[in-house]
């Protein structure tokens, strides 16, 4: 339920616009309502043809979007993915029957390693919404980073306030992965 003007996204859209980074937030399909494959496209979509070149940040629902779009490719390998208070397993709160059709059955997490040149983790370790053994889970088999972020919450303005209205770790991590 997520918008692209919500939260830190626009903040980190900006921050990167001022470096000379080309970004943008996608506005997905039936935020209300989301579908797996409509995800997925869209983020084919916006990434045309310049994998290696693109890196994709995922708050919530968008960690396992973007897990998916990474399974769905053949021989490309994607720059990176910051993937922030995702879960990876099927949820049972009262958001589940949104959200457990991008988490059922399990990820190929060795094809998802596979198609991604560098990914890290960040989560907060109290998240209301999505439990911190995700994070840890998604961590240990992607080989990435795990940054735990104490009283974090769910990392949204929702939850923490108005300190998420920014996010520099975000920040700091992606453009670690592009000067790479």
């Amino acid at each position: 339920m997520g918008s692209p003007d919500g939260n830190w996204f626009p903040w980190l859209v900006s921050e990167l616009s001022l470096q000379g980074i080309a970004a943008q937030a996608l506005k997905m399909p039936t935020p209300y309502l989301p579908k797996v494959s409509e995800w997925v496209k869209t983020i084919a979509d916006a990434i045309g043809e310049d994998f290696e070149n693109s890196y994709l940040v995922g708050h919530s629902l968008g960690v396992p979007a973007i897990l998916r779009f990474l399974e769905s490719l053949s021989d490309e390998k994607l720059g990176g993915a910051v993937l922030v208070s995702g879960p990876c397993e099927p949820l049972s709160n009262i958001y589940s029957k949104l959200i457990n059709p991008f988490l059922d059955g399990g990820f190929d997490f060795g094809k998802i390693q596979s198609r991604l040149k560098n990914s890290v983790v960040v989560h907060g370790d109290n998240d209301p919404k999505v439990p911190f053994v995700h994070a840890e889970k998604i961590s240990k088999n992607l080989g990435s980073k795990l940054i735990s972020i104490p009283g974090g919450l769910h990392l949204n303005t929702k939850d923490g306030g108005e300190k998420y209205k920014e996010f520099p770790i975000v920040l700091e991590e992606l453009l670690k992965m592009i000067k790479k």
